[in-house]
C-alpha cells in the first residue's frame, strides 16, 4: 500500500519532471530575454545580471545536475547553502556570508519558479527556505528528544535516522549508501565509507561508527534492506516517529546539527569534527562550538536501543 500511495502521489511528477541540467537549458534563454515566469518587467536582463545568476545556478548544478527537479527538497537545499564556500578577491576560499547565501537562494529560486510554471514540480521548495540572518544558531535536539525519536522510529527509517544522528552523514549521502558501505567489523566499532560518487563534496571520507551507533545498526545489517526507503515511506514513517516521540517541530538538518554539536563537545577537536562532517574547521567553530553542555554530550553518546538504554539514564533537560 505504501508503494501504491507513493506511486499515486509522485507519478505525475516523475513522468513530467526533468533533470536540473535540462531545466537550466530551458531557463537560461528565458533569463536572458527577461521572459522568466513571475517577472513583472518584460525588458531583457542585463548581461551582468544574467552572468551572475547563471554562475550561481551552475555552482549548484555541479552537485545536482543529474537529479530530477522533483527530488530536490528543502533539506538538500538548506544543507547545500549552509555549507556554501566562495572565493574572496584574492582567490582564497571561505564559507559564504549570509548575504551571499541569500543571493544564491534568490538565483536558484528563480530556476525553480520556472519549474513550477512548466509543471515539472507542484511547488517551489525555496519558498520554505528562510533568508539567512547574519548568524543563525543551529537548532538541535536534546538527548531525551533523540532517544524518544529513535525508540519510536519504525524499522524502515531507523538505520537512516541513527546514521544521521550519530555519524552526521548528510541525507543526500545516506540515500546513496548501501550496507556494503557499512563496515561493522572494521576498526573498534566499524566505519561508514563514503566514496566520491556518493559524497556531496565529491571527496571520499571514512566516518567511524560509535559504540552506540553500532548497536542501532547491527540488527539491520544482515537484512540488507535499503538504508533509506523511498521518499513517501520515509516521510510517512518519520511523521509517525515524531508524533509518538512528542516532537512538535523538525528543524532543517536537525540530526546533522545535533551530531556536530555533541561530537565537538565530546572530542574537543575542530579539525576532527570538520573532517567527519566534510566541512571546514572555521565553519564548525562558528556554528557548533560551546553549543551543548558536557553532561548532555555524555548522555547523547549513551543513547542505545531500549534493552540497553535502560542501563543508562538519559538526561531529560
Amino acid at each position: 500500500m505504501d508503494a501504491v500511495e507513493e506511486y499515486r502521489q509522485k507519478a505525475h511528477l516523475r513522468f513530467k519532471s526533468i533533470t536540473l541540467r535540462e531545466l537550466a537549458n530551458i531557463y537560461y534563454p528565458l533569463l536572458e530575454s527577461g521572459e522568466t515566469s513571475g517577472r513583472k518587467s518584460t525588458r531583457p536582463n542585463s548581461t551582468k545580471h544574467v552572468k551572475i545568476a547563471i554562475g550561481r545556478i551552475e555552482k549548484f548544478l555541479t552537485d545536482y545536475s543529474d537529479w530530477l527537479v522533483c527530488n530536490i527538497d528543502e533539506e538538500i537545499i538548506d544543507d547545500w547553502l549552509s555549507n556554501l564556500k566562495v572565493p574572496d578577491k584574492r582567490g582564497r576560499i571561505h564559507p559564504a556570508s549570509a548575504r551571499t547565501r541569500n543571493n544564491y537562494r534568490a538565483a536558484l529560486s528563480g530556476l525553480f519558479t520556472e519549474a513550477v510554471a512548466k509543471k515539472y514540480i507542484d511547488e517551489n521548495p525555496f519558498q520554505r527556505i528562510k533568508k539567512w540572518d547574519a548568524f543563525t544558531e543551529p537548532q538541535i535536539f536534546t538527548p531525551a528528544q533523540i532517544n524518544a525519536l529513535l525508540q519510536h522510529a519504525p524499522d524502515e527509517i531507523l538505520p537512516a535516522l541513527a546514521i544521521a544522528a550519530f555519524a552526521g552523514v548528510r541525507r543526500a549521502e545516506i540515500e546513496r549508501l548501501t550496507w556494503d558501505d557499512i563496515k561493522l567489523s572494521r576498526g573498534e566499532h566499524g566505519v561508514i565509507l563514503i566514496s566520491r560518487p556518493k559524497a556531496k563534496t565529491k571527496k571520499k571520507r571514512s566516518v567511524p561508527i560509535s559504540e552506540n551507533l553500532a548497536k542501532w545498526l547491527q540488527p539491520f545489517a544482515a537484512l540488507k534492506k535499503p538504508i533509506m526507503p523511498s521518499e513517501q515511506i520515509y516521510r510517512s514513517r518519520l511523521n509517525i516517529a515524531k508524533a509518538n516521540a512528542g516532537l512538535e517541530s523538525w528543524p532543517t538538518n536537525v540530526l546533522r546539527h545535533s551530531f556536530a554539536s555533541y561530537y565537538l563537545e565530546r572530542c574537543k577537536s575542530l579539525e576532527e569534527t570538520a573532517l567527519l562532517m566534510g566541512n571546514s574547521p572555521a565553519m564548525i567553530e562558528e556554528h557548533y562550538k560551546d553549543l551543548v553542555d558536557p553532561d548532555d554530550a555524555k548522555a547523547y553518546w549513551q543513547i542505545a536501543p531500549i534493552e540497553i538504554a535502560k542501563i543508562s539514564k538519559i538526561r531529560s533537560t
